[in-house]
């Protein structure tokens, strides 16, 4: 059991346990909880997306090819989870949080990001956008857990007040 822990990130981890103390607060399920799924989703993909890429690179044949799919599967896939949220809570009539709104938007800015820096690449390649580039998306994923814990956090204080108010 332990071997199979120690091979899934810790962030994975983390927002498993955040995302169970959620659910265990609200018992219901929300447009939050939509998105944090979605966000697992994401992530997973992203992970084999890495695995597959970072092995591809060492084959000289397929090194172009690697190059660009690099930057366009992980913007594609942010502009595709950004689309799925948005077309569920269309179909649903669920109204997405301040936060969620919030998630969408940083996803879809690293979307932009991701096709820009391609076609930056291609054309000019500044040191400043490579700046912007290699510093701005571990930012973005940051504000992403900030976001996450800091909602959960909120709704847990929420709950326990609530709860000790109705003793």
């Amino acid at each position: 059991m332990a071997e199979v822990l120690n091979s899934i990130p810790m962030p994975t981890l983390l927002y498993t346990a955040a995302l169970a103390i959620y659910l265990f607060c609200v018992k219901k399920f929300t447009s939050f909880s939509f998105v944090f799924v979605a966000i697992f989703a994401l992530n997973a993909v992203h992970l084999g997306v890495e695995y597959l890429f970072v092995s591809l690179f060492n084959t000289p044949q397929l090194a172009s090819f690697t190059y660009y799919a690099w930057y366009l599967t992980f913007g594609l896939t942010d502009f595709i989870f950004v689309g799925m949220i948005l077309f569920w809570s269309k179909q649903t009539n669920i109204q997405l949080e301040i936060v969620s709104k919030a998630l969408i938007g940083i996803y879809f800015s690293l979307g932009v990001l991701q096709i820009v820096r391609l076609v930056e690449r291609l054309t000019i390649d500044s040191e400043l956008m490579a700046i912007i580039y290699r510093e701005g998306i571990p930012f973005a994923n940051i504000v992403i857990a900030i976001l996450l814990f800091g909602y959960v956090f909120k709704t847990v204080i929420e709950s326990v007040v609530s709860n000790f108010r109705a003793l």
